[in-house]
């Protein structure tokens, strides 16, 4: 297991590379020629480009009201009975509004592989050779953020352009990490490290990023912005819990919860209990492991866990946590443990994918709502990393190539 020959590495790549180009190919020309591909169901870059040209019309708050992002929506090629809803941060329109300024199929072009290219630069940066390796258990994850035209690849190179920085003691590792604040729930396992390990001038850094983001965004779009984002996250709450969202796409076990028919408080407080394991594990970690690395990798993991309205295409941060953990999990887990992961990291993207395949071809109706397995999943493999993180500190001398200064 994960014993593979250069030639074969080598061969992987390349399939790799083609399945990824083929699958950004396919959505440009859905994007480009919708009725001749016959492009089934609204896609989330449908919202973002949207909401960019919403914002060059002065609309952005109809792009924050439901009702009238709905009436927008209805002239997109793909529009049926799914429904996007827009409530990113407002910073997040700085973004939206420059792929709204392009035709369609150039701005996912470009957003896409763009995004690929800087997440995979930063996340062999992180890997060195043992990149492919790592990234294998995230493979599945890949397609769901290239179809859907998510921004997975670009918060994943965000985390981990900040743990990079770190690793190389840079005074602007909180620069990147700022920039979170365009999902800032996915930052806070990074947030809490930095504190914990009392790097000041990283939060200080960071704290200016996020503070020169909003005042941007303030000037450009007006004060007024921040009461329609809130209002915005107010109305996504309620139809989350209306069982307006795909919660088999979700991959917090609150969503899992109220998939299995756990009423809202329950789920809430499923997922509460899950929160608090996962931190009390970090704290439990980042106190007995000296490596900044680990620390890192476990802080990013954890991060994965925290939002009840997370989802799988957000998971590309882990394929981060991957490559700073990797040579370790390779080292000290049992052939049973790698393969446990490799299964259950594949079977959470398959999941997801081949549920979206089936409804948008009619063989599932959009009122058929499959269980959500994602977060049981995570936690799954949570438990596995949690017990090689801790048996290393256990083993000390025998991983110190591992942990100690050589591999940070």
């Amino acid at each position: 297991m994960f014993k593979l020959q250069k030639s074969t590495i080598f061969v992987l790549k390349c399939l790799f590379v083609l399945f990824a180009l083929s699958i950004v190919f396919y959505g440009v020309m859905e994007f480009a020629f919708p009725q001749f591909m016959q492009k089934p169901v609204l896609l989330d870059f449908d919202a973002f480009h949207l909401t960019g040209k919403m914002i060059s019309e002065g609309k952005l708050a109809d792009a924050y009201n439901s009702e009238m992002f709905k009436l927008q929506q209805h002239h997109l090629p793909g529009a049926g009975e799914g429904v996007l809803y827009w409530s990113y941060p407002p910073p997040y329109n700085l973004l939206a509004a420059a792929l709204g300024s392009l035709p369609i199929w150039l701005s996912y072009a470009l957003f896409i592989s763009v995004s690929l290219g800087l997440y995979v630069t930063v996340a062999r940066a992180l890997a060195g050779r043992d990149f492919f390796l790592a990234i294998i258990p995230l493979i599945t994850i890949f397609p769901l953020i290239i179809r859907s035209g998510q921004n997975g690849f670009l918060t994943g190179a965000l985390i981990g352009l900040t743990c990079l920085l770190i690793l190389r003691k840079s005074s602007f590792a909180g620069v990147p990490l700022g920039m979170m604040v365009l999902k800032p729930h996915l930052a806070v396992g990074v947030a809490a490290w930095s504190l914990l390990n009392r790097k000041w001038r990283m939060v200080a850094s960071a704290a200016v990023t996020v503070f020169i983001l909003c005042l941007l965004t303030t000037a450009v779009f007006g004060f007024d912005v921040w009461f329609w984002f809130f209002s915005a996250i107010e109305t996504t709450q309620l139809s989350l819990r209306e069982g307006a969202f795909p919660l088999f796409r979700m991959s917090s076990v609150f969503a899992f919860g109220l998939s299995i028919g756990m009423d809202l408080q329950s789920a809430i407080l499923l997922h509460v209990l899950g929160v608090v394991t996962a931190i009390c594990a970090l704290v439990v970690l980042l106190r007995s492991v000296a490596s900044p690395r680990v620390g890192l990798g476990a802080s990013v993991f954890v991060s994965a866990l925290l939002s009840p309205y997370s989802y799988d295409y957000d998971l590309a941060m882990l394929g981060i946590a991957a490559c700073l953990l990797g040579p370790l999990f390779i080292a000290l887990a049992s052939e049973l443990e790698k393969s446990v992961l490799v299964a259950v990291s594949w079977m959470l993207g398959f999941y997801g994918l081949s549920i979206s395949f089936l409804k948008s071809s009619g063989f599932l109706l959009e009122v058929d709502q499959p269980i959500s397995i994602t977060g049981p999943g995570l936690f799954i493999i949570g438990a596995m990393v949690f017990r090689i993180l801790y048996t290393a500190r256990l083993q000390e001398n025998r991983t110190n190539h591992l942990v100690g200064s050589d591999w940070v």
